[in-house]
Order: C-alpha cells, then sequence, then structure tokens
C-alpha cells in the first residue's frame, strides 16, 4: 500500500498577490482589446479624412493588449512544481521588461518587481518544491582561519599576534 501524500503546504501571500495582479491586468488587457476593436470599427467616426490611422492603431493596440493580457493568463494554468516556479519567475522578469518598454505603463513596472523580490524568498520556493541547497554555515564555532585546505600552511593560518 502506498503512503497518504503529504498536504499541500499553506500558500504564500505572494502567490494569492500574484494571481491577483495577473487578473487585473487581464481585465485591463480585455479593455484595451475592445478599446482596439471600437477603435477598428468605428475608424470612420473618428476621422473623415484618414480613417486607416485609426484602423492601424486599433490594430496594434489589439494585438499588444492581447498578447499581454496572454502572458498574464500563463500562472493560472501552471501546476505546483519546481518547473513553474521556474517559468513565473521569468515571466515576472518579462513583465517588468513589458512595463518598461512603455513610457505611460511605468507605474506598473513596480507591481511585478516587487513580486519578484518576495518570488525568490524559501517559503516560495517550498510551496513550489523548489529543491535548493543547504547554506554553509562559515563561522558556527570558529571565527578565523581558512574553512578548507587552501594549500598553505598551518603556520599562515593561524591567528596574527
Amino acid at each position: 500500500m502506498s503512503e497518504p501524500a503529504a498536504p499541500p503546504a499553506k500558500r504564500p501571500i505572494v502567490v494569492a498577490f500574484l494571481y491577483t495582479y495577473c487578473a487585473m491586468v487581464i481585465v485591463l488587457g480585455l479593455i484595451a482589446l475592445g478599446v482596439g476593436v471600437v477603435m477598428m470599427a468605428f475608424a470612420d467616426l473618428f476621422d473623415f479624412d484618414e480613417p486607416e490611422d485609426w484602423m492601424v492603431g486599433g490594430g496594434v493596440t489589439i494585438f499588444i493588449s492581447g498578447a499581454i493580457a496572454v502572458i498574464h493568463a500563463v500562472p493560472f494554468f501552471l501546476k505546483r512544481s519546481d518547473a513553474s516556479w521556474r517559468t513565473i519567475f521569468g515571466f515576472l522578469i518579462a513583465y517588468i521588461v513589458v512595463w518598461g518598454m512603455t513610457l505611460f505603463t511605468m507605474p506598473l513596472l513596480a507591481i511585478p518587481a516587487l513580486l519578484l523580490s518576495a518570488w525568490i524568498k524559501p517559503k516560495v520556493k517550498d510551496y513550489y518544491g523548489v529543491v535548493t541547497p543547504q547554506q554553509r554555515e562559515y563561522y558556527s564555532e570558529r571565527r578565523r582561519g581558512a574553512d578548507w585546505n587552501d594549500g598553505w600552511d598551518e603556520a599562515w593560518d593561524r591567528p596574527r599576534q
């Protein structure tokens, strides 16, 4: 008989903030997508002489807002594993780049930057099952001297008087 699986760890608050942030950006992306459709559909009403400008602008708005909504929807479909932790880590960097490329949405750059700084904490890594090497205690008892054989003789490694 197999052992029962361990209960899932309590979800860190940064994961909830990530989902909230992504949901808000998806909603904003869908609103901008609707604005792009309106720009293309009613281009004649906006400018009688050259409606092509509004149609091209609407197409660009549709493309960019759709792409932003799609890349922010990815974390919702990932299962909890070390690969998904790395994927979300990469997407947080991508979100910073995306918001940094646009000038009028520059304040939104702070949110993924704060999420990224909290994403590398051990609680989040444990929640996603990321295996991390143990930190080495360099100064547990001894405060001076080499912690490994560095090739020097013992007289060199002794404390000075």
